[in-house]
């Protein structure tokens, strides 16, 4: 009932309408805003009615608002210059006389509005809707104050891809508190991606969105509260203004934080690049998870063991890239430290190289070369190591079990229990193989299996002994990591998708 009645108020106070689905202000001051909404893929405009008129609640300016019309319902780079100056045009013709001029874009619609020429369109701030501001985009941070609002439940833009914008948007900043001003970042707990609009929705968010933990008049309260919020600091920058800001961004990031630590773990290709791929020194060398899971691979106490790890496309033959022992440790020698180089290299999902937050941001898989255990105990002076004893369980299994406890504990209790009530269980199945030749292993995906109503994770493996007939091959043994972060994404995101 509320929906259409404020539907009907949208259209009744626009008597003299140029556009079905402008509002007009709800109240008076001296400073006149304009927002103008640009609708997610396929969500017609009226279906923003209720938020827009909640953010009119919630702001104490005259704010005029604009709930741009795109052919098709479907904003892309070619139109969405054109519409956004046909709502600027709308909004004059209709009085408004406004100080500044915001654009909102809800999924799709934030994505496009990042490819909006800003010397044209004159815009005074962006937000972002259950979108976030693109990898290829980072220039608007600098040319234009924007305001992040994502959703804990959004099934579309994954909360992995918030943490991301966090970490490289205003965590490394050297002046955190200009960026958490001039770009801040907000997740709403317990809303999803469709309350940011309101009625039915398409066929794809219908499919992949979670079920919501607050109403929709509660997720438009918050959401207009932090958009208010925004407007008021962009209008006047008083430190009142800044601490509701401050306030909203350090609670979110408190939010993020298990995501943040999973992905420098991982030693995420999207938090910075593998150091042997580019010539500077803001790089990742190797992944953090593989060294820590080196040392409980090897058995040693964590002080007797140091490994080195280094990102390396394994496939690689020339040159070709082997885990190794750098010396050997004599049984009676308290003081010695075992010290190891190991390979990694972290696979990505090949629609997150499209920057939608559709699919995992997390590594699917890290390939992993350790030396054998059969090796390692013979380094340190251990005589006669079966091969069987020592390398023939399913070492990589316990390895991912421990990237699945490390995600439990570093998780929300309130995640934490929602993963309990409504998820799909993740466990880990025994090793596949061993697939003693190179391409076997490397092309042999590490599996994820619905199996019984649980995800089975299952990881190839390659393991040789020490006398093994190729000598240079000898002594290895390979695995497919679960990456801490893929294990929380599971937790948070996509175990729930099927409750």
């Amino acid at each position: 009932m509320r929906f259409w009645l404020i539907l009907l108020y949208s259209i009744l106070i626009n008597s003299s309408t140029l556009s079905a689905y402008i509002l007009k202000p709800i109240k008076d001051s001296k400073t006149e805003l304009s927002l103008i909404i640009v609708p997610g893929a396929s969500i017609s405009p009226e279906k923003y009615a209720l938020l827009a008129h909640e953010i009119q609640k919630q702001s104490p300016r005259k704010l005029w608002v604009n709930i741009a019309k795109i052919p098709l319902n479907l904003a892309n780079p070619l139109n969405i210059n054109h519409a956004i100056e046909k709502a600027q045009e709308e909004l004059r013709n209709t009085g408004a006389r406004s100080s500044k001029v915001f654009v909102a874009g809800h999924s799709l619609g934030g994505s496009m509005i990042q490819h909006l020429n800003l010397n044209e369109a004159k815009i005074d701030g962006f937000v972002l809707l259950g979108s976030f501001i693109a990898r290829n985009k980072k220039d608007y941070l600098k040319t234009i104050p924007s305001l992040t609002i994502a959703a804990e439940l959004d099934g579309l833009t994954r909360l992995g891809r918030i943490a991301e914008s966090y970490h490289l948007d205003i965590e490394v900043k050297k002046n955190q508190n200009d960026a958490k001003l001039h770009n801040p970042i907000y997740v709403i707990g317990g809303m999803n991606h469709s309350q940011f609009s309101s009625g039915d929705q398409p066929f794809l968010v219908r499919q992949r969105d979670l079920e919501p933990e607050i109403s929709l008049d509660q997720a438009h309260e918050q959401v207009a509260k932090a958009i208010g919020n925004f407007f008021e600091y962009q209008v006047s920058p008083i430190q009142l203004n800044a601490i509701r800001i401050l306030s909203q961004v350090n609670k979110t990031a408190k939010i993020l934080r298990p995501f943040i630590e999973a992905m420098l773990l991982e030693g995420s290709y999207n938090l910075k690049p593998p150091c042997s791929q580019v010539d500077h020194q803001d790089c990742f060398q190797g992944s953090p998870w593989t060294s820590k899971m080196l040392v409980e691979f090897s058995g040693l106490e964590e002080s007797k063991v140091k490994n080195t790890d280094e990102f390396r496309n394994v496939w690689r033959v020339f040159p070709f890239f082997h885990p190794k022992i750098e010396n050997t440790c004599d049984a009676s020698d308290r003081n010695c430290v075992l010290e190891t180089r190991t390979v990694s290299q972290a696979v990505y999902e090949k629609l997150d190289s499209l920057d939608t937050a559709f699919a995992p941001v997390s590594a699917s898989e890290i390939r992993v070369k350790f030396k054998s255990r059969q090796s390692i105990f013979t380094a340190v002076g251990e005589e006669f190591v079966d091969f069987d004893e020592s390398d023939g369980d399913s070492e990589c299994q316990k390895l991912n079990q421990l990237a699945l406890d490390w995600a439990i504990n570093a998780s929300s209790s309130k995640a934490l229990t929602r993963y309990h009530q409504k998820g799909i269980p993740m466990i880990m199945g025994p090793d596949l193989g061993p697939y003693n030749n190179g391409p076997q292993w490397i092309w042999s995906p590490l599996t994820m299996e619905l199996m019984g109503g649980k995800l089975q994770v299952s990881s190839p493996c390659l393991k040789t002994p020490l006398d093994f007939p190729i000598k240079k091959a000898g002594g290895m043994h390979y695995c497919k990591l679960l990456s801490p972060a893929r294990a929380l994404e599971w937790i948070y995101t996509d175990s729930l998708r099927n409750s």
